[in-house]
């Protein structure tokens, strides 16, 4: 399939460099390919494609819940940043037929996407200047991990400017429980890829109280995945 297709090459060979890469302190796949993972694929627009379509089918499974969870009738215009070809957005608008929807991610993730009523596709780099724009509603699905702190506490304060003061964050994420251990394989293939790492909750909460949101409640999405709701401080 695609997505063993996309995680046996790169992937295999980065995983082959993780003790030179705990030693110095970098992505081992930074240390192999001297770019991160999202530079690379858009350099390579077969491997984005097949990036996107791993993601694509991963949302159709993981987040077909969401709607059920979170009621969306109090939204009017909801963004999904990073949201990738829109799966998640599209599950949404076909539940909530009020319901407006955006996707901000790469333009050469973007123009692959085809337009749809109710739905708009915006071009978003996470780190050069962000379009004006303003939602009630906000889905950070699976981004955080991909970053270390200090650049997922910038999404995060670039996310608070674009979220209305009533509106409310939705983050999408794997917990860290550094009892059980529970994430603890993902949270080293985070490093090894990205230089990212998956977060317990409590930092997760230490890190949108810094960007200006308040935690309310999180709740189970999956089996591996859980919601943190969060408000505009």
């Amino acid at each position: 399939t695609y997505a063993q297709t996309l995680w046996m090459e790169e992937h295999l060979q980065a995983w082959r460099e993780v003790a030179i890469s705990l030693q110095q302190g970098k992505s081992s796949f930074e240390n192999a390919y001297h770019q991160n993972w999202f530079d690379y694929i858009k350099n390579h627009p077969e491997k984005e494609t097949l990036y996107h379509q791993a993601l694509s089918h991963y949302a159709y499974n993981d987040y077909r819940a969401f709607g059920e969870i979170i009621d969306c009738t109090r939204h009017e215009l909801m963004a999904d940043i990073g949201g990738s070809k829109g799966t998640l957005i599209k599950m949404l608008l076909e539940k909530y037929s009020h319901l407006e929807g955006v996707v901000l991610d790469r333009p050469s993730v973007l123009e692959k996407c085809i337009p749809q009523p109710r739905l708009t596709f915006v071009a978003l780099d996470f780190f050069k200047k962000w379009p004006k724009c303003s939602f009630d509603g906000i889905i950070l699905s699976r981004v955080l991990h991909d970053w270390d702190d200090k650049r997922a506490l910038h999404i995060l304060k670039e996310v608070r400017k674009v979220t209305q003061n009533t509106g409310r964050l939705y983050v999408i994420e794997n917990l860290l429980d550094k009892d059980t251990g529970r994430g603890g394989l993902l949270n080293l293939n985070m490093w090894v890829m990205t230089g990212g790492k998956e977060r317990t909750l409590e930092e997760f909460q230490s890190l949108c109280s810094q960007a200006g949101f308040r935690f309310e409640t999180n709740f189970s999405l999956n089996t591996v995945s859980s919601i943190l709701v969060l408000h505009p401080l």
